[in-house]
């Protein structure tokens, strides 16, 4: 499916990518298996063309330094930029004096800065990587047709 939708062409697939964003909660110190799975599968489809388009969003940001920076940063994850976001706010009725008007002024600025530089980023072209994927299918194909041989000692 994933590569359906980034090989059909046309008006189905995608031609360019403007950005890839990865969604870290502030506190984790550690990533877990499944994010670094889908980290590492993301690079593996779009390479090394994409990372001056990957950004990291740290949610439940209180205004501290993020800890999870600490754990993209060991597990080497390349990336444009990183914004600590705290959208707790967004779906209450601040109070002026009330700290979630503090909280709500905290998080319209760091989505207005995430969004200015995202609209400077410079799409990326997807057609090496469609190329990329319709060989692996290809590659594919030919394994699944020589590999009962292979079981079979012939």
């Amino acid at each position: 499916m994933f590569r359906e939708f980034f090989t059909d062409g046309g008006n189905i697939g995608v031609d360019q990518l403007d950005g890839i964003c990865f969604v870290v909660p502030i506190s984790q110190a550690r990533l877990t298996q499944t994010q670094k799975y889908i980290f590492d599968s993301i690079l593996a489809v779009f390479g090394r063309d994409v990372e001056k388009n990957i950004y990291i969003l740290f949610t439940f940001s209180d205004s501290q330094k993020p800890p999870a920076l600490s754990a993209i940063n060991a597990a080497g994850i390349p990336f444009r930029r990183s914004f600590a976001l705290n959208n707790s706010a967004f779906f209450v009725r601040p109070d002026p004096d009330d700290l979630t008007r503090k909280f709500w002024i905290m998080g319209k600025s760091s989505f207005h800065k995430f969004f200015n530089d995202f609209l400077n980023t410079k799409p990326v072209s997807l057609s090496l990587t469609k190329e990329v994927l319709q060989e692996r299918k290809q590659l594919e194909a030919a394994l699944q047709g020589i590999l009962p041989q292979l079981q079979n000692g012939t």
